[in-house]
């Protein structure tokens, strides 16, 4: 059986739990020199480890283990709006995309990274979004934060991000243009029509093996969406409350059962994702 390895951020810095039959574990940590750890990653594909970090007397950065937390690195290099712009405070959400590694910051934005974190570079189309000059862009209780980003497994160009209280936007240019994708999603709080942005979205997961299948927590419902994010059904019939942050998929391949032959006579199976 291979080694399992749980990454956990916390305050005091980034722990790792790692076993080889999930009965017994070995925790290292706390790693990252003790930053604040806001989130942390394993990429398979580098074999690195990579946790988002902030701190009030350093700032944010990025680290990045090579050796299974052995040895760290890090750097914050580029992450900045510039001179002109507002101070990146926190680094919420690092997650490593077909061809990059991406960071999602307060205040809301996307940070790029082609050198494995060495250096990163403002993906500036998500924040030239109409949206954020009308009717502007207002943070939830935990601050207005780029919190989940959702890469496709195969389309470098397509990602998605969620935005809390602004709702879930996606690209399909590689980060250059941005479409907001809220469409059936409530955001109870504002008066009046649902609004194009506004949805205060906890957090966004993609279906395995179903990169059009998409799975919302959201401070006004449960949701899912079968084609991207251009519409949303809600989901939380059965729930003790429609309000939630923690979310998860499956991480198993899951089979497309309407490419499956049935039986003469047989009912049709569910809808994928019930």
């Amino acid at each position: 059986m291979s080694k399992t390895l749980v990454t956990v951020a916390t305050r005091k810095g980034a722990f790792l739990f790692e076993s080889d039959d999930r009965k017994k574990w070995t925790m290292s940590g706390p790693h990252c020199e003790g930053w604040p750890v806001y989130h942390a990653i394993y990429d398979a594909a580098s074999d690195s480890i990579y946790a988002a970090a902030a701190s009030e007397w350093h700032g944010s950065a990025i680290f990045r283990s090579r050796d299974r937390g052995a040895t760290w690195e890090h750097s914050s290099e580029g992450l900045t709006y510039g001179d002109d712009g507002p101070k990146v405070t926190t680094v919420w959400n690092v997650t490593a995309g077909k061809d990059a590694i991406y960071a999602g910051v307060e205040p809301a934005g996307l940070f790029r990274s082609d050198d494995g974190g060495a250096t990163w570079s403002h993906v500036s189309g998500l924040r030239d979004h109409p949206s954020r000059q009308d009717p502007g862009w207002s943070p939830g209780a935990g601050g207005l934060i780029c919190h989940t980003i959702v890469p496709h497994p195969t389309d470098a160009e397509r990602m998605w991000v969620a935005i809390s209280a602004v709702g879930t936007f996606e690209t399909t240019d590689g980060g250059a243009t941005w479409e907001a994708r809220n469409n059936g999603v409530k955001a109870d709080f504002i008066p009046g029509p649902i609004p194009e942005t506004g949805q205060c979205v906890h957090k966004l997961v993609m279906a395995a093996g179903e990169p059009e299948m998409l799975y919302q927590q959201n401070h006004c419902g449960v949701y899912r969406s079968s084609n991207g994010g251009k519409s949303w059904d809600e989901i939380d019939t059965g729930l003790p409350s429609e309000f939630g942050f923690v979310f998860g998929a499956h991480p198993r391949e899951i089979e497309d059962r309407s490419r499956r032959p049935r039986p003469a006579g047989a009912p049709s199976p569910p809808p994928r994702g019930s």
